[in-house]
């Protein structure tokens, strides 16, 4: 694959499998499909810029329509070391994103799943703004070279949770911050702290985060 002439900022991923985020995708975004995530896609009205993955699960009706409007397509084979979804994120940061927005993949197996969320923590991602939209929930994650700042809703859970050993962990806009600490493999201590500023920002020396906010409960 040739990266583009002209680097897109930002790029939608779709994933297969459910999906009851709310959508919402710049016109300017690079849009990519791993495998049925074209169908995701399509179905909110969302036009794919590439389609990838062994398309082993894509509808067939999909496919056709993907040949038929003249989608870029690039199937791998079965039998590969890499997901489909990692496929397609790392086909958007070689076309020059350098914030990704993931869409769909929240049905399937618990292992599947869990891959995607810690494969979001991958070195060579760094550098490199992504975003899980899962339903009523965002998951990002945090290096030492990509601290991350986000906006949350007050009131909002927000749960920090490291992958291995953390240390150098700093938060603000939390009820309850960190400063400089050290979250180790297994620990609890990052779990549903509350947004008490729209604006949350995290950031580590060594190890790697993951940050789950939840959307704000209404009674």
């Amino acid at each position: 694959m040739e990266a583009a002439s002209t680097d897109p900022k930002t790029a939608a991923v779709f994933a297969g499998g459910k999906m009851s985020a709310t959508v919402t995708v710049d016109p300017s975004s690079l849009v990519i499909a791993a495998d049925s995530g074209y169908d995701n896609a399509r179905s909110r009205g969302v036009a794919v810029d590439l389609l990838v993955g062994d398309l082993d699960s894509i509808s067939e009706d999909g496919l056709t329509e993907a040949a038929e409007l003249g989608v870029t397509i690039e199937r791998y084979p079965v039998d590969k070391d890499a997901t489909d979804l990692e496929i397609a994120i790392d086909a958007a940061r070689l076309l020059g994103a350098t914030e990704i927005t993931v869409y769909a993949g929240e049905s399937g197996t618990f292992s599947h799943l869990l891959g995607v969320a810690l494969g979001l923590t991958g070195q060579r991602w760094e550098g490199t703004h992504i975003v899980w939209k899962i339903g009523g929930a965002a998951v990002y994650r945090s290096l030492p070279s990509s601290p991350v700042t986000l906006v949350a809703e007050v009131g909002s859970i927000v749960t920090v949770l490291p992958i291995g050993d953390a240390t150098g962990v700093t938060t603000a806009g939390l009820q309850w911050p960190l400063q400089d600490a050290d979250l180790l493999r297994g620990t609890t201590r990052g779990i549903s702290n509350i947004a008490t500023d729209p604006v949350v920002s995290i950031s580590l020396d060594t190890g790697a985060l993951i940050i789950i906010i939840e959307e704000k409960e209404t009674t």
